[in-house]
């Protein structure tokens, strides 16, 4: 509630101050207490109108003049109290769930289930075991071919029987090899060659 008193008040006390002059100064110009005057710029006391038309002319001031500034400062109020009524007042707009970017969501299709103990990429499979053949006996004889043998004397190579000379398979030049020589450990077994019918022929391993 805007109280016109207290506007009234406030209008008096800014006229007292810009002539410079104190409370009980104005209150002895005006013939009235120095506390009645403060009740009356305080808007404690409403002034009846002889007292403000004396309180004016101790201020060289018309009585119109205060009026219309108690009305423009009346006007200034109510325009303030009304918008901060329609600022409380206003209502406030509900907030939207899921209001904002409605940008469709590509599906991933999930990645199918590797088994317990699946090899992994780049993983290298496991060694399988060796095993070692039993070597022909010593002067073995099949058919009377020669067979390979354990420790043999030192020679570079292998000889190789020339296209045309004993050992020649099948007549097509190609010629088989006879002992398996160079190295202790090298050894040969009998394998049967292709064009060399049931006749075994050797082979390094």
């Amino acid at each position: 509630m805007i109280l016109i008193r207290r506007l009234l008040g406030d209008v008096l006390r800014r006229k007292r101050q810009d002539e410079g002059r104190t409370l009980r100064q104005l209150a002895a110009a005006a013939r009235i207490s120095p506390g009645y005057l403060s009740e009356i710029e305080r808007g404690q006391k409403e002034p009846s109108s002889e007292l403000l038309a004396a309180i004016c002319d101790a201020l060289d001031a018309r009585l119109s003049d205060v009026l219309r500034e108690v009305s423009i400062e009346l006007a200034a109020a109510e325009l303030a109290a009304q918008l901060e009524s329609e600022r409380i007042s206003a209502p406030v707009p509900p907030a939207r769930v899921g209001s904002g970017d409605k940008t469709p969501v590509k599906s991933m299709p999930l990645a199918k289930p590797v088994a317990r103990g699946a090899v992994r990429p780049g993983a290298r499979p496991a060694a399988r075991p060796v095993t070692r053949r039993t070597p022909a006996a010593v002067g073995a004889v099949n058919g009377g071919q020669n067979l390979a043998v354990g420790p043999a004397p030192a020679v570079t190579a292998a000889a190789l029987a020339p296209s045309g000379t004993p050992g020649q398979v099948g007549g097509h030049g190609i010629g088989a090899p006879h002992l398996a020589m160079g190295s202790p450990n090298l050894l040969a077994y009998p394998v049967i060659l292709p064009g060399a019918g049931s006749v075994p022929q050797l082979a390094l391993r």
